[in-house]
């Protein structure tokens, strides 16, 4: 298995990859189809098969850490976003009956 890091200098990838600070760039490995790596002890990845530009991976964790497609997770934020901004914009204590209040005066 080959690897390196982005955004390091050359020769990072002979280094052992645990002492190196967590977050500090990206570690970039090299599998064929059938090879896998594994994550924390406890989390599997393979890839089964690569096809034209596309790459066909398992994963395999515990129930308890969810595994979500990158393009659904940014999806899933944006809509949590949008609904905490409407939320904001149409408190219930500026709205009645999904209308907007009426200004009161003293």
């Amino acid at each position: 298995m080959t690897g390196e890091r982005l955004g390091r200098g050359a020769g990072d990838s002979q280094e052992n990859p645990r002492k190196k600070e967590r977050g500090g760039g990206m570690l970039v490995l090299t599998r064929k189809t059938d090879q896998g790596i594994v994550i924390a002890g406890n989390i599997y990845v393979r890839v089964l098969g690569i096809e034209r530009d596309r790459v066909k991976i398992g994963i395999s964790a515990p129930l308890e850490i969810p595994v979500l497609r990158q393009e659904l997770l940014e999806r899933e934020q944006q809509e949590l976003l949008e609904r905490e901004q409407k939320a904001k914009d149409g408190s219930p204590q500026n709205q009645v009956n999904g209308t907007p209040k009426p200004e009161s005066t003293p």
